[in-house]
């Protein structure tokens, strides 16, 4: 995990992770904060956005309990009337628990997993 650089909210903490490395226990933390984002949630369609999209950015606060999250993948793919490979972006859900609106978190987490993403594209060595 590495800290947010904003000194209120320095007691948040992102990491970013593939959807088949999350726990049981991570998993069960997304789904709080998704819970406390929506009157009704719908937990087989969060579920099923984790593992299509596949990459998620977590932030926690120091106690460990998750207060917001962002799903999205970058992929290279073969599409109809290109002659290469293009690059296609897939952005989900992003949640943050009522209590910790307007600080920016959303922001930390969308900045993570944009990052992760860059990062993984520069290790395929496409342009």
């Amino acid at each position: 995990m590495s800290p947010v650089d904003d000194s209120s909210n320095a007691d948040i903490q992102v990491r970013v992770q593939h959807a088949a490395t999350l726990s049981a226990a991570e998993r069960a933390a997304v789904h709080r904060v998704f819970e406390a984002s929506y009157k009704q949630p719908n937990h087989e369609y969060l579920d099923r956005s984790i593992d299509r999209i596949g990459m998620l950015a977590i932030a926690f606060e120091a106690s460990g309990d998750a207060v917001g999250y962002a799903i999205s993948r970058a992929h290279w793919m073969e599409l109809p009337g290109f002659d290469a490979p293009q690059l296609v972006v897939l952005h989900g859900m992003r949640c943050v628990r009522p209590a910790f609106r307007h600080r920016g978190i959303s922001g930390f987490v969308n900045r993570a997993v944009s990052d992760a993403m860059r990062e993984e594209i520069a290790e395929i060595g496409r342009p």
